[in-house]
């Protein structure tokens, strides 16, 4: 006949059969009925997987490439940003030197030679102007905006009267 015990006396008196085996250190595995095993390659090892690691290598690689384009975009952005923020300061050599600088990151960018364009008609510096609405023009076409750029060099020249228009 089996005795139930019951209370806190059950608790601390288990039996077991099996043989309690100590933990293993870590980087071992233990094998069936605790004998040492050969370590196997984990999840990241390039000899057991050499394609995933060929992957992971494409995918770094894509991602440094497009966060480079990503960088210079961001930089050619704020020194538009920044000419802009001089030009309305009336700083118009610091504001040449930004467009300059947002023209190497965006080499045909038509809106940008028009706004260096007119920061050098602003500063005075006609001949220049004159170039930057030719490259320009070259990269957009004929438009309204280039022709009244125009009209205002020439009016700020003093090329302009009221009899000529």
């Amino acid at each position: 006949m089996t005795e139930i015990i019951s209370g806190p006396a059950s608790a601390s008196a288990k039996v077991t059969d099996q043989p309690t085996i100590p933990p293993s250190p870590p980087g071992r595995s233990i094998g069936p009925a605790g004998a040492p095993s050969t370590p196997r390659p984990g999840f990241w090892s390039w000899r057991r997987r050499p394609f995933r690691f060929l992957l992971l290598g494409i995918l770094l690689l894509c991602l440094i490439l497009g966060g480079s384009n990503w960088y210079h975009y961001l930089w050619a952005v704020h020194y538009y940003r920044a000419a802009e923020k001089a030009r309305q300061q009336r700083d118009f050599s610091r504001a040449q030197s930004f467009a300059r600088l947002s023209l190497q990151a965006w080499p045909n960018d038509p809106q940008t030679y028009f706004f260096l364009a007119r920061i050098t008609r602003q500063a005075g510096e006609f001949d220049r102007a004159e170039d930057e609405l030719d490259n320009c023009q070259r990269l957009e076409g004929s438009s309204e905006r280039i022709r009244l750029e125009r009209a205002l060099l020439l009016v700020q020249q003093g090329a302009l009267t009221r009899s000529s228009e």
